[in-house]
Order: structure tokens, then C-alpha cells, then sequence
């Protein structure tokens, strides 16, 4: 039995966005499923939990740090969660607050 493994980068100092990496196991080596790049400067670290529609998701939170409300990039500053299919499909994002 496996399970994917995530990660997710910043790069501060840059208004890239950051990006999300969804791994599965391709039996003798990792396999890259899915590379979902999102509108956030930095993102928490990936959890796995049941998806209600069967299956799992994918949850990470996004963060946008900024000074006056808004981050080097001019997107909105705030927490914002996520949530992926297992194949990189975006199937919600919530706003958690703004700062």
C-alpha cells in the first residue's frame, strides 16, 4: 500500500507562486503525478484525509504574507485552503482570513 507524498516551495523575495507536488509510488522509483502551481507565497505542509465523494483529498494551506494587505505579487494577503484530487484537480479553495 502506498500513499503520495507532497511538497510544496518559496522563494522569498519573489512574486512566483509557489508550487505544490503530488508523488506517488511508481514501483522501483517516485513518480511525479501531478506539479499544481498555486497563488500563494508559502504553503503548510500536505495532509491526506477521506474525501466524502470516496477517495481521498489533498489539503494544504497557502499563505500570503504582505504588508498594507496585499504581497510582493498584489494578490490579496490571507490564509486560503485547498483542496486536490489525488491527480492534481483543484475541487475547492476557501478563503480563511485576511490580513
Amino acid at each position: 500500500m502506498w500513499g503520495p507524498m507532497m511538497g510544496g516551495n518559496y522563494t522569498p523575495g519573489a512574486a512566483s507562486p509557489s508550487t505544490l507536488f503530488i508523488v506517488g509510488d511508481g514501483g522501483t522509483s517516485a513518480t511525479l503525478i501531478a506539479r499544481v502551481e498555486l497563488d500563494a507565497r508559502a504553503l503548510s505542509e500536505p495532509q491526506l484525509a477521506p474525501d466524502p465523494d470516496g477517495g481521498y483529498l489533498v489539503y494544504v494551506t497557502g499563505f500570503n504574507m504582505g504588508w498594507n494587505g496585499y504581497n510582493a505579487a498584489s494578490a490579496p494577503a490571507g490564509a486560503f485552503l485547498y483542496a486536490f484530487h489525488p491527480d492534481g484537480q483543484l475541487k475547492f479553495k476557501v478563503a480563511l482570513g485576511r490580513w
